[in-house]
């Protein structure tokens, strides 16, 4: 720690206050975006092309939340469409809690002939782009008949290369070798030691993993209009809707009170990983 007394230290501590100040400075941004919509999505439409910034005006109407229910794309209601969202996000996690943090303890923990090359070109590949290979995966998943199926979406979710498996390897690979050691000595196979000792460890790194894959799905719209055309997504549904609305210039209150009902799962999922995940940063030197 720096003594704040001398000029480094000074210095130190106003770069701390702007960052903080930043920081505090982004969130209110995110804060008043949803204030924003919050506010708006109780505005009847005349209400809001006359008065975008302001409270209501005319009277808070309640109606564009249960106009929302009777909302449908490709005879799919909202509610059709969260449970859609849902199963994405499910086989999204599944993927994300499976196959990286195995090929990382592979490529982290185990010695292999060739594994150094072969982890070279794996980085390479990561440098292609992903939508570059869109349309052979349609392909694919039109010649197994699988397209417009969650099993295909199962098939694309289930690559264990890519960001996730290389932060997890360099996790593996700093972990200390004391425990796992321990359970050989004990007669514990591999599998063992990596589902009882690793696994829990990399947890809190995995939570990590598990948010950006909701977020990433929740926002995510081109996989279901690709793939998955007659299941459409909350964030396929919404997209329609703000088209709607801007051709129209007149359902914006509605896509608003759309968009705060569908916040709601978020709310709730990210409260549950948060509380259940994050705090289980030492079950694995317990195991």
């Amino acid at each position: 720690m720096k003594n704040e007394s001398t000029p480094t230290g000074f210095v130190w501590k106003i770069t701390k206050i702007l960052i903080y100040c930043l920081m505090v400075f982004f969130a209110l941004t995110f804060v008043g975006i949803f204030v924003w919509v919050l506010m708006n999505s109780f505005k009847t439409a005349p209400d809001f092309m006359q008065n975008t910034l302001g409270l209501p005006t005319i009277r808070w109407d309640f109606q564009n939340y249960l106009d929302i229910f009777g909302f449908e794309y490709k005879n799919n209601n909202l509610l059709q469409m969260l449970l859609n969202t849902l199963v994405m996000i499910a086989i999204s996690v599944f993927c994300t809690i499976s196959f990286p943090v195995m090929a990382g303890y592979v490529f982290g923990r185990m010695e292999f002939k060739g594994r150094a090359k072969f982890e070279a070109f794996l980085y390479i590949l990561m440098t292609i782009p992903i939508i570059g290979g869109a349309s052979a995966q349609l392909k694919f998943l039109s010649n197994l008949n699988l397209y417009d199926t969650y099993l295909g979406i199962f098939l694309l979710q289930s690559g264990a290369f890519g960001g996730g498996m290389l932060i997890l390897t360099s996790f593996f690979r700093g972990l200390p070798s004391t425990y796992a050691e321990a359970a050989y000595i004990d007669g514990a196979g591999e599998f063992t030691v990596f589902l009882k000792i690793y696994y829990p460890q990399a947890l809190p790194l995995l939570s990590i993993n598990v948010i950006s894959s909701i977020i990433a799905v929740w926002n995510d719209y081109m996989t279901a209009y690709i793939f998955l055309p007659n299941h459409p997504t909350i964030a396929l549904g919404l997209q329609q809707l703000q088209r709607t609305a801007d051709v129209h210039g007149s359902d914006y209150p509605l896509m608003f009170a759309g968009i705060v009902l569908t916040m709601i799962p978020v709310f709730i999922i990210f409260g549950f990983i948060a509380k259940n995940i994050f705090n289980s940063k030492d079950i694995g030197a317990l195991k």
